[in-house]
């Protein structure tokens, strides 16, 4: 099928003997369908990019038919009058818009891959953010991956996660849900923020912002802000609870954040952000209050503000860290 026999359609100037081509050209094969997509999805990415023209056009098509005539007198062949007709002026614009439309559409994220396909997202071994097409923002933790998709005609942006822990502040949109999948699990927003972690077969979602829904195996709740939800992904299993502190945000804002919370929080959190083992030296610490703001960086440095806070004494004990 030629290109202008498409644009034609999509401007609805074809004839019922080409609509019906066209129609039986898009049914025959999902990779014909995919090329008229592209070409759809050009034309109202380009007229949102650039919602008002410079061009003087009526100028700009007298020049041109100017241009034609001296041609034509110097030369003269015969030759088809397309060009005053209404679908020719039209694609002549279209054509315009799309030329000026792909030099804008190489700036979005990811060049704009999500609108037809899914783009894989991972971090190594530190965090990183990424910009997505519709105006949201994601932060993925260490050794995180994810493929998101926002296709033109779909009736939602969908994320796939497969391991690791991301934080998504995200853009509202009625008519597209923002939905992350999770193997049986589905966490469905319209616009907020909220932390969504795998570990093995357990997951854990907590809200920030806005309002959340958690499906699971027919299973279903709604999240409102501070709390949270860990789902056993085997079973299904969902335990709400409150969220009592913001240290899981500590790979977003490169801080650990504690405004008197048990040193027990603190220290799972410190745990778990640098995959270390540290344990408390008596019971009596786990209760006890502690105010502070550390840096997401060195440990050992960590450790030595908490124990100076603290009056505490820090000791290893083979690769263990010791409180006390």
């Amino acid at each position: 099928m030629e290109d202008k026999t498409l644009i034609k359609y999509l401007l609805n100037e074809t004839s019922k003997e080409e609509d019906a081509a066209v129609k039986e050209w898009l049914a025959d094969n999902p990779g014909n369908q995919q090329k008229y997509d592209h070409i759809q999805w050009v034309w109202e990415t380009s007229r949102r990019l650039i919602p008002q023209s410079n061009i003087d056009e009526n100028l700009a098509w007298k020049r041109f038919l100017d241009r034609k005539a001296q041609k034509e007198k110097a030369a003269p062949t015969p030759i088809i009058r397309l060009a005053s007709s209404t679908w020719f002026r039209t694609a002549a614009v279209f054509a315009l818009m799309v030329a000026l439309g792909w030099s804008l559409v190489s700036t979005l994220p990811h060049a704009g891959k999500a609108y037809f396909s899914a783009v894989s997202l991972e971090s190594g071994n530190t965090s990183t953010q990424q910009p997505l097409l519709d105006g949201s923002l994601v932060t993925l933790n260490k050794n995180t991956q994810l493929t998101y998709s926002q296709k033109l005609f779909d009736k939602q942006r969908l994320v796939n996660m497969s391991a690791g822990e991301a934080y998504f502040e995200v853009q509202k949109d009625q008519k597209k849900p923002f939905v992350v999948k999770l193997q049986n699990l589905t966490v469905t927003v319209l616009g907020t923020s909220f932390n969504v972690k795998m570990k093995g077969q357990t997951a854990e979602i907590i809200l920030d912002e806005g309002v959340v829904k958690v499906e699971v195996g027919g299973q279903q709740v709604v999240l409102d802000p501070g709390e949270k939800v860990t789902v056993d992904l085997h079973t299904g299993a969902l335990d709400k609870s409150l969220q009592e502190d913001q240290l899981f945000r500590y790979y977003v804002n490169n801080r650990f954040q504690a405004e008197n919370i048990l040193l027990q929080q603190v220290v799972e959190a410190l745990a778990d952000a640098y995959e270390a083992e540290i344990i408390l030296g008596s019971e009596d610490l786990k209760s006890l209050p502690i105010t502070t703001v550390l840096e997401y960086g060195s440990l050992d440095k960590n450790l030595e503000v908490i124990a100076e806070t603290l009056g505490l004494q820090i000791s290893r004990d083979g690769g263990r860290y010791v409180l006390q």
